[in-house]
């Protein structure tokens, strides 16, 4: 390659920084280019294209040229997502065994006890609290922030 194509002042630490942004850019334009689809396009999932020619394929479509969709983190091996329902209703459950102020954490260990094999995840159990926080069911004692938990309290106990 002519020494005038590239810059050789460029240092491993300034390709990462760049490789950084370049990444980050690109997350942020097929985010931004997903959400004016699904504006689009409510009722269909996104396109995908073909590797070959980068044509789109319609996601439903099979075939040599179709690529699959990105793949989401799996669910632990050992520890297959439970539906919905039954984590809320787990949650429940749990939630009428605790007294005095309490945590996610304190509902996650209840769930784990009575149910082992049904995950105990931090953002279902904040999402379930914050519900009946809303709701007017449970009282904020003290906001969480970072990585300490909200404390809360049933209404009837104040």
């Amino acid at each position: 390659m002519p020494p005038h194509l590239y810059n050789s002042d460029m240092d491993q630490s300034e390709y990462l920084r760049l490789w950084l942004e370049c990444r980050t850019q690109y997350r942020k334009n097929t985010a931004a280019l997903a959400r004016v689809w699904r504006l689009a396009h409510p009722n269909a999932d996104l396109p995908v294209a073909a590797p070959s020619t980068g044509a789109a394929v319609e996601s439903g479509q099979s075939g040599n040229n179709a690529l699959p969709r990105p793949p989401t983190n799996p669910p632990p091996a050992n520890r297959p997502p439970a539906p919905a329902g039954k984590i809320t209703t787990a949650a429940e459950v749990a939630l009428a065994k605790v007294s005095g102020v309490f945590t996610w954490r304190d509902i996650g260990q209840h769930i784990q006890a009575d149910h082992p094999k049904m995950p105990a995840r931090r953002t279902t159990i904040s999402q379930f609290l914050e519900k009946r926080a809303a709701r007017g069911e449970l009282v904020v004692v003290e906001k969480g922030g970072g990585r300490r938990p909200t404390k809360y309290q049933k209404e009837a106990e104040e």
